[in-house]
């Protein structure tokens, strides 16, 4: 197949973007975009392709995002990342942030990925896992610390089916449905009753438990899987019920969610959790202060936060896959419509610019039929039933994959692929 050739002209202009007054962030300093009245560069991608040939737009079975930046998987298993580039979490043989979506490095063919906050992680085709960024904590599971800027494989003989990037651990599932965690064990969140704010795994590490899991989700201090038979099992941070277990501390064992239901995917937030269970409610637990829980219930005038899987998302819909990340939440439900809720800053909502927040989930302005959503911390991306990528929200340095820096408060495709 040809394969044209792209030639990158930037930057052209500097976009002044509004002043915006950020919200606190849970883990660190703000990352860069995202800090109050800040200049960005447009970054805006010219192309120039042989003729005949078009420029290729991708189109994605799967999608993924975290912090400040996104892949997706075309429909051969090539993998495209976009956003900040700080630590060479993007996979492209450098630290320079990219504004529309470029292949990762060492065509290599993946079934699935996972956006962390300073690295990313993917199987390929015969199971083995890679992953690339920062390795502080030992997060690539390499056997040591050295980050890295292109895939690299993790050290382990183990063939996995899933893999979960978060903030500074992750985690995996085999293909005998065991769960492998590496990387830092604070919170005991790595799952194998090891804790302490300084404990590191360098490789993959057996979750202590019997457990077959489908399928697992790593937050910032905590973790959470799915059973093969639907129970939904937690283990770290509890603290305002993030994990939620009823414990409201540490937990150090695999735990199962009370109330006896059974899931089909649970995600890991930031500070908070959301469960999608087999029929079609969400339930999300943890921190609400911005009102990402999405059922809508106040108490003493403020979102209420629930700290076990009590009260679905409102609105009665019928979900079919949701996700959550630090402030906000985005669903799909069953006939493809694109809801979010949390905080509307920066556009995330997908609902038009005006700051606040949006208790219920609330529709996302677009005629467009969704399949899968992805949310990082200030931007969301989801892939359209005709395997479209569309993002939206905060695009500071690229983060939207539609070469521009500014807010999109509704969703925008992407940008064609850069090689």
């Amino acid at each position: 197949m040809f394969e044209p050739r792209i030639k990158w002209i930037l930057p052209l202009a500097l976009l002044s973007l509004t002043t915006l007054a950020t919200e606190s962030l849970a883990y660190g300093a703000p990352a860069s975009g995202e800090r109050a009245g800040q200049a960005a560069s447009a970054r805006r991608l010219h192309f120039t392709v042989d003729d005949p040939a078009p420029t290729t737009t991708i189109r994605a079975q799967t999608i993924t995002a975290k912090q400040n930046h996104a892949c997706a998987l075309d429909q051969t298993g090539k993998a495209y990342c976009w956003g900040v580039n700080t630590h060479g979490q993007l996979g492209v043989g450098d630290s320079s942030h990219r504004p529309v979506p470029t292949a990762v490095a060492g065509n290599l063919t993946f079934t699935t990925i996972s956006a962390g906050a300073q690295h990313t992680c993917a199987v390929t085709t015969d199971g083995t896992a890679y992953c690339w960024g920062s390795n502080a904590w030992g997060r690539l599971g390499t056997g040591d610390t050295e980050s890295h800027d292109t895939p690299v494989r993790v050290d382990t003989d183990l063939k996995f089916i899933q893999i979960s990037a978060g903030i500074d651990h992750t985690c995996g599932i085999t293909t005998d449905k065991a769960a492998y965690c590496w990387g830092r064990g604070n919170f005991a969140k790595l799952g194998n009753g090891q804790a302490g704010a300084r404990y590191v795994e360098l490789r993959p590490v057996r979750v202590a438990t019997s457990v077959q899991f489908a399928s697992i989700s790593t937050g910032r201090e905590h973790t959470c899987a799915v059973a093969v038979d639907g129970k939904g099992y937690c283990w770290g941070n509890d603290a305002n019920g993030r994990a939620g277990v009823g414990v409201g501390a540490r937990v150090d064992e695999v735990t199962e969610l009370p109330g006896g239901r059974r899931y089909v995917a649970i995600d890991a937030g930031t500070t908070y959790s959301c469960a999608l269970t087999t029929d079609g409610e969400i339930y999300c637990f943890g921190i609400n202060r911005s009102g990402m829980q999405g059922h809508g219930l106040k108490e003493n005038g403020e979102p209420l936060a629930q700290t076990t899987p009590t009260r679905p998302v409102a609105g009665g819909h019928t979900w079919k896959t949701m996700s959550a990340s630090h402030a906000h939440t985005c669903g799909i439900t069953n006939n493809g419509e694109l809801y979010c809720w949390g905080n509307a800053g920066h556009g995330r909502l997908g609902i038009g610019t005006a700051p606040g927040i949006v208790e219920v989930p609330t529709k996302v302005s677009t005629s467009e039929t969704f399949a899968q959503v992805a949310v990082g911390w200030t931007f969301s991306c989801g892939i359209t039933t005709s395997n479209a990528v569309y993002c939206w929200g905060d695009g500071a340095d690229g983060r939207l994959g539609n070469g521009a820096a500014g807010i999109q408060p509704a969703p925008v495709p992407v940008s064609p692929v850069a090689e």
